[in-house]
């Protein structure tokens, strides 16, 4: 994708400042560390490539550094605890509070995975594994336990009626009798501990992300629909980012459909998920974007009508999850979450998925870049959101522009910089004037997860008004066509024309809830249509073939019924000269 993003003179604006040190293999990428790209195969058809050796295993230190938890919550509905203060020890001195901050921990039958850096616990001095219930209160079941010494798997059971309460029939404290052991491979469903999600898709490459559940050598399988499927990357996953990393494959055909899964010792251990790369870079195409926003509800349902209408990208535009916090820990629950969400998980696998936060996946209601824990939830967002971009060098955030066939995206964080009156901050309005001067595309989407209404005073641009306004004004000045607008947040979905004092009316599309309570319709004079439903989204159908090129916004619910379209042609978008 970013050399999609040169070829269409845009700049892939994706390269926040980083110390990060990269192991053997991998190099830095957006503030994560990612494996090395595979070279494609030499252009002689007689060339076989090589096969992709698997890459050896880290030595493991004698002292431990980063030590993960992970442990399932026995699924009968009594076996969950919401106020028993739980521990693990490894010694008597060693004992590490099983408990993240604004979280829901141990609900039943749910995962649950505890990070501890730094932790300087020497290997020789581990004697125990031993689970505590510190305050006794709300009996809690585990079913299985698992250790993890800087990535290394050195214990895993699946346990059986261990109750940890205060009651006369439950302990205060369980210890293994078998100490450090392994009887099952894994608590997780699978070694890879959550469907692999999909980010930036170009003509030539993919981004893609794979969760594990250990530092072990996993292989990702990828290859035409039809064709051998070799292995084009050997992923590690590592504690120190949660498990979750992630590969840029290149050297892909355009407009070709691949089929790719994931490996543990020759054997398949995701599902195999399909895609298609994206055209050439600025030929005209046939496709379709859905965008949604507000997905905090356990069940997400809507992402299955989303699979089956088949669009080639999927837009999260805020409000993706629900931490509202600004512990990394919890966002790293909140992210692992939502790729466990079935119907979620599927339609992230299988399709372009770019993410944007708002300010409930940021840190929490109507915040801006004055609250603390920005790098704590950025971090984890650049861990677990495959985007071909995060900001700039001087400019850290969730801002980035990408292209597919001859529509520009410009992804806008609305939070980071969100302070001192204005909306995106000095750099990041410099940022998007500069890539908007240089886009030949058909159409160009500005993506905000905050409505552009001057209509709505809450939490939109309508704080910011002479922001918008300039920008708004910076389309005449420099003869911007096509400018289509996309926003989230206002838990209804609607279509809005906005005048300007000078040239053509900008089409709003707003999408949500995904997933979330449903809102109001208002009445204001910009609404050109507007459905309150819970569990909807749009779908945005492009035809940039045509004589006078459309895009065509629907507006979904979960069950894949249709209640209002607006068809927006391109020559309505062009001022007169």
């Amino acid at each position: 994708m970013l050399a999609a993003l040169a070829l269409a003179g845009l700049d892939p604006a994706g390269c926040g400042s980083s110390t990060l040190e990269c192991g053997e293999g991998t190099h830095e990428l957006d503030g994560v560390c990612v494996a090395d790209p595979v070279d494609p195969p030499a252009d002689d058809d007689d060339a076989t490539p090589e096969p992709l050796e698997a890459p050896d295993l880290p030595e493991f230190n004698d002292v431990i550094d980063h030590l993960t938890v992970a442990v399932r919550t026995a699924s009968g509905i009594w076996d969950g605890t919401d106020g028993n203060e739980l521990s693990l020890c490894l010694s008597a001195e060693d004992c590490f509070s099983l408990e993240t901050a604004d979280v829901n921990n141990f609900r039943p039958g749910w995962m649950d995975s505890f990070q501890f850096d730094e932790v300087g616990v020497p290997r020789a001095r581990v004697d125990r594994v031993q689970l505590r219930s510190v305050n006794g209160a709300d009996r809690w079941r585990p079913s299985c336990l698992e250790l993890r010494f800087d990535g290394e798997p050195v214990y895993c059971s699946q346990l059986e009626e261990v109750d940890l309460g205060n009651d006369d029939d439950e302990l205060t404290r369980w210890t293994d009798p078998q100490g450090l052991h392994e009887d099952c491979d894994t608590c997780w469903d699978s070694v890879a501990s959550h469907p692999p999600m999909l980010g930036a898709v170009g003509p030539d490459r993919v981004r893609l992300l794979v969760r594990g559940d250990a530092t072990r050598n996993l292989a990702v399988r990828m290859g035409p629909l039809g064709d051998e499927a070799p292995v084009v990357a050997w992923l590690q996953p590592d504690p120190a980012q949660d498990f979750a990393t992630q590969h840029e494959v290149t050297g892909l055909q355009a407009d070709t459909e691949y089929v790719y899964w994931v490996e543990h010792n020759g054997s398949a251990v995701t599902d195999v998920f399909s895609f298609r790369t994206a055209p050439p870079v600025g030929e005209p195409a046939r496709w379709s974007l859905a965008l949604g926003s507000s997905a905090r509800q356990d069940s997400q349902s809507a992402f299955s009508a989303v699979t089956d209408m088949d669009p080639e990208v999927l837009l999260l535009a805020g409000d993706a999850h629900w931490a509202d916090t600004p512990v990394r820990a919890a966002h790293r629950w909140e992210h692992r979450f939502a790729m466990a969400r079935e119907a979620r998980g599927a339609a992230m696998a299988t399709r372009s998925t770019l993410v944007t936060w708002d300010d409930h996946d940021y840190l929490g209601l109507h915040s801006g870049g004055d609250a603390p824990g920005r790098a704590e939830a950025l971090q984890a967002f650049r861990e677990y959101r495959p985007n071909p971009g995060f900001g700039l060098p001087d400019s850290p955030g969730v801002f980035f522009a990408t292209r597919w066939a001859d529509v520009d995206l410009f992804v806008l964080d609305v939070r980071s910089w969100r302070e001192d009156g204005q909306m995106l901050g000095a750099a990041q309005n410099a940022w998007l004037r500069e890539q908007l001067a240089a886009s030949t595309a058909t159409f160009k989407l500005l993506v905000s997860p905050s409505q552009w209404t001057a209509q709505d005073p809450e939490d939109t641009w309508a704080e910011f008004p002479d922001e918008r306004d300039a920008l708004f004004d910076f389309f005449r000045e420099a003869g911007i066509g096509g400018v289509v607008l996309l926003s989230g947040d206002a838990n209804r979905s609607e279509f809005r024309a906005l005048p300007r004092a000078s040239g053509y009316t900008l089409p709003e599309v707003t999408s949500a809830p995904l997933a979330s309570w449903r809102g109001q319709c208002g009445d204001d004079p910009e609404v050109v249509a507007c459905y309150a439903g819970s569990n909807n989204f749009v779908l945005l159908d492009f035809d940039t073939t045509a004589p006078d090129p459309w895009v065509e916004a629907t507006i979904f619910d979960a069950d894949g019924t249709p209640h209002h379209s607006w068809t927006v042609l391109r020559s309505d978008l062009e001022d007169e000269p």
